[in-house]
């Protein structure tokens, strides 16, 4: 949990929580006649706007991924915080294939927002870290929906958003009323377009929840 105070916060979950911050600083002089001496005093500083806090969280503690096949000596997946009992096959077109404990619905993940001024939820991937076999983030098909909404269908891996600028557009942006706690559960699948390599590999890739203040 990040939590933040300044004009325009942002949050990010199952990352790292980031915020910026401005200040500004005056330095005053005074004349009072043509010839006279001038002084001035550093270091005045002020601010102007909502002093508020924006919190995104997970409604349990994340600590494992939405995926796993234990590569990396990973834990077990997670569906919405609660440990998996078996570690992911392999990728399959049929996203039931991939572990003997999922339904068509998705992996889940709750998101909760607490804060004062208004805001908006976006989601996106980081693959900044992440090892992929060459083609494999093409022949991973990613579908979303955030409360039965489709957010992502069988959106190629490679034409995901990955960051918050690129995650506006379609149905993506969650727009939360100032004042009042929200949440929402979002469901991911991954399945195979049916053209992946036998043996490629996915690693490191974080799926992310930012806020900003809207």
């Amino acid at each position: 949990m990040t939590t933040t105070r300044r004009t325009r916060t942002l949050t990010k979950i199952g990352s790292a929580g980031a915020g910026l911050g401005l200040a500004a600083l005056a330095v005053l002089g005074f004349s009072n006649a043509a010839f006279s001496a001038q002084t001035d005093n550093a270091g005045d500083n002020w601010a102007a706007g909502k002093d508020q806090a924006i919190t995104l969280k997970a409604n349990t503690a994340q600590t494992a991924p939405l995926f796993s096949f234990g590569l990396d000596d990973q834990p077990r997946p997670q569906d919405d915080g609660v440990d998996i009992s078996t570690y992911d096959g392999y990728l399959a077109t049929d996203f039931t294939n991939l572990n003997v404990n999922d339904d068509d619905v998705g992996r889940d993940l709750t998101v909760n927002y607490s804060g004062g001024p208004a805001a908006q939820v976006r989601m996106y991937v980081d693959t900044s870290g992440a090892t992929i076999t060459p083609g494999l983030a093409d022949n991973t098909l990613v579908t979303v929906k955030r409360d039965g909404k489709v957010v992502y269908e069988n959106k190629p891996l490679s034409d995901m958003p990955t960051d918050y600028g690129e995650a506006a557009s379609g149905q993506n942006p969650w727009n939360i009323d100032a004042g009042a706690p929200a949440s929402s559960k979002y469901s991911v699948q991954i399945t195979s377009d049916g053209a992946a390599v036998d043996g490629a590999t996915a690693q490191g890739v974080k799926f992310v929840w930012e806020a900003q203040q809207a």
